[in-house]
């Protein structure tokens, strides 16, 4: 037998074994699965059939977690001790028209479910909620479809009180310790990050227009000392808007099209609060990833369309081996990592 046929040999057998190989819950073949991959604690919830799922992170098993009849849930989210859960969800009319969205606070485990905000027939919806550290307010996007603007508020769970934190922004994350709030903003363009303190000074932009297409969901990592976020490779750039503000209103933003970049791909960065210390932290390839922490902050997952990764983040720079797929499923939602 020649060299060249027993190459080919080999490579038809090693094909014929990963064809017959079983396939595991996660998509992927059992025979291609990591023997040493560590066993993370607890589950991430995520959004499925309208309503909202959980993976066990142990066993990659999948199941229905909370639904409400009647209406679709768009994100959802722990609160940091997680021991209660905020979720947003609308409901259509008979001409498929939104009449309600609110956002709903919860026990961990979704009983004893009330509302804190609503909007009811006035052509807006509200997403995207967030907890303050000490659990006492929830920072969310509100979108008007009327005059096609979309900014940041927060709400007093007990009393319902509602300010606005910007004028132009979405899927704010309050730092640790309470005391500013980051979000992402077309104002400059493309999408960047910006942080806003809580003390209604003006915002602050943390990451330069130059090289991105799209910067979107910042997270702030437990300890405080970075802001994860995703970002996609710069295309064109764009003519720039002036600064957000936390009082004044700008209704030329084009809500339905501010994040839609069909096909590019998001890698995951970090960067301190104070703007410095930019740098990619992870490659993930990913497609609309949305970004989690783990309760201990070690780790951090992004499920997007090319399905979940969990990066570990002990080490100062990630290298391609911190990096781990667990499932091949696709997500296209916001998740949130919980016991």
């Amino acid at each position: 037998m020649t060299r060249a046929v027993r190459i080919f040999a080999i490579v038809a057998i090693l094909a014929a074994v990963l064809l017959a190989a079983p396939v595991a819950a996660d998509g992927l073949p059992t025979t291609l699965r990591q023997n040493d991959e560590p066993a993370y604690a607890g589950g991430i919830l995520y959004l499925n059939q309208a309503g909202i799922w959980r993976i066990d992170l142990t066993t990659l098993e999948r199941a229905p977690f909370l639904a409400d009849p009647g209406a679709t849930i768009t994100h959802v989210a722990h609160s940091w001790d997680r021991q209660q859960l905020a979720y947003s969800q609308y409901v259509r009319g008979d001409q498929f028209e939104i009449v309600v969205s609110q956002i709903v606070v919860t026990a961990a485990d979704g009983s004893n479910p009330r509302t804190v905000v609503i909007e009811a027939g006035g052509g807006a919806t509200v997403e995207s909620p967030a907890w303050s550290p000490d659990g006492t307010a929830i920072v969310y996007t509100r979108t008007s479809s009327r005059d096609r603007t979309q900014g940041v508020e927060e709400v007093d769970v007990e009393s319902g009180a509602r300010r606005l934190v910007a004028d132009v922004g979405s899927s704010p994350a309050y730092a640790p310790d309470g005391e500013s709030i980051v979000f992402s903003s077309p104002v400059g363009r493309p999408w960047g990050i910006w942080r806003a303190p809580r003390s209604g000074a003006d915002p602050v932009k943390l990451v330069p227009d130059g090289g991105f297409a799209d910067l979107d969901n910042p997270v702030y990592a437990p300890d405080g000392r970075h802001i994860a976020f995703v970002g996609a490779e710069v295309r064109t750039a764009p003519e720039p808007l002036s600064t957000p503000s936390p009082v004044l209103k700008l209704p030329s933003i084009a809500v339905a099209e501010a994040h839609q970049l069909p096909g590019a791909q998001f890698d995951l960065w970090m960067v301190q609060p104070d703007g410095s210390g930019l740098r990619q932290a992870a490659a993930l390839f990913s497609e609309e990833p949305y970004l989690t922490w783990s309760p201990d902050g070690r780790y951090l997952a992004s499920w997007g369309r090319q399905g979940l990764q969990v990066i570990d983040m002990s080490a100062e720079l990630p290298a391609a081996d911190s990096i781990r797929w667990l499932t091949a499923l696709a997500s296209g939602g916001p998740v949130s990592w919980g016991p």
